[in-house]
């Protein structure tokens, strides 16, 4: 693909669409990752930037270029689910394969009849007359006749009568349980597991910040505008991140704070409570998922940015102040309370704003 698209530079009609195909054939590089389906949700985000500018560019001259874009699109949504469904954390091998050949000659050869069907089960057992709870109910219906069977006990088998008896009757000390096990110890809670090892590292064309806990600001330098930069399970901690990247994601992290200059795709948001973020020069979109307490800073350059949110709350958005010098923000908050009307039998759905 890298090779096709070197070649090809000088048809200009077509130089981006082979650029969004060999941005798009990195998808296949999931079967050698551990998080697969995060690797795809990465490579798309840089596959959706190249497929953006297409469609902007063939929108209104050949609908059919926007079509392309959308099912190649599409194609990457269903590779995503179907590595969700079936290789979670990784490419899974069936251990009792067989050679391939013999999976394609069991195809050619006519199928097997199908085995006889079981027996039927056996009849159930006769119902007992002479006990179980029957049995009770039927003596009790006795009456009296119940007792004539009974004996009367004589004063020497008397225990309140007869002292020795009851001191023959001690209990033994405890002895080995019937089954000689030991009980077996409960497991430590998540919560208690042993921390895991932090991560500072460049993987491939990804970033990988990891687990890092109350330490000094971490900054990635040397970074290209194909890198993205992943962090993950980090807790007060800040990350800087020079120049242009392809996209940023933050995930599973508490009061952590990301100073970026430039995004190319977005800046992505999931389960991250009590973040803030910082964007000095322009990010196109961020999207926020999940995630309860944020602070979003922008620049006067990424004052275009589109910003989602899907079930969080006390988002807020800085904007810098027209006319103020350099530092001065005006805070405004992201809606969190919605109304839904049904207009002609359609749902609409507006954002409630309160006035006092």
């Amino acid at each position: 693909m890298g090779n096709a698209k070197s070649g090809n530079k000088k048809e200009r009609d077509w130089f981006a669409h082979l650029t969004f195909i060999a941005e798009a054939a990195s998808v296949v590089g999931w079967v050698v990752h551990s998080k697969p389906a995060l690797y795809i949700g990465d490579m798309k985000e840089a596959v959706d930037y190249y497929g953006n500018k297409l469609i902007k560019e063939w929108k209104d001259k050949d609908s059919k270029h926007v079509d392309w874009v959308k099912s190649f699109g599409k194609v990457l949504d269903e590779t995503k689910k179907y590595v969700q469904e079936y290789h979670l954390t990784g490419l899974a091998w069936n251990a009792k394969g067989i050679r391939v050949q013999e999976y394609n000659g069991s195809l050619a050869s006519a199928a097997a009849p199908p085995p006889p069907p079981p027996p039927p089960p056996p009849p159930p057992p006769p119902a007992s007359t002479a006990g179980g709870v029957a049995a009770v109910f039927a003596d009790l219906n006795r009456g009296e006749e119940v007792t004539k069977s009974l004996r009367k006990v004589d004063r020497s088998e008397m225990t309140h009568k007869n002292p020795s008896l009851r001191a023959g009757g001690t209990v033994p000390a405890s002895g080995p349980s019937p089954s000689g096990k030991k009980p077996v110890k409960p497991t430590k809670p998540q919560a208690l597991a042993g921390k895991k090892p932090a991560k500072f590292e460049l993987e491939g064309n990804k970033w990988l910040v990891e687990y890092h806990e109350n330490g000094e600001a971490l900054t990635i330098s040397e970074t290209e505008i194909s890198h993205i930069v992943n962090i993950f399970g980090c807790k007060n901690t800040t990350v800087v991140i020079k120049n242009k990247v392809n996209a940023v994601t933050l995930v599973n992290c508490t009061k952590t704070s990301v100073l970026v200059e430039s995004v190319v795709a977005s800046v992505n948001i999931t389960r991250s409570p009590s973040f803030q973020l910082q964007v000095t020069k322009t990010v196109p979109m961020i999207q926020i998922d999940s995630t309860d307490s944020g602070q979003i800073y922008l620049s006067r350059d990424s004052l275009s940015t589109e910003i989602t949110t899907a079930k969080c709350s006390a988002i807020n958005v800085n904007l810098p102040v027209e006319g103020e010098e350099e530092g001065v923000f005006a805070e405004h908050a992201v809606a969190e309370m919605l109304k839904s009307v049904i207009i002609d039998g359609k749902l609409v759905t507006t954002v409630v704003e309160h006035v006092g």
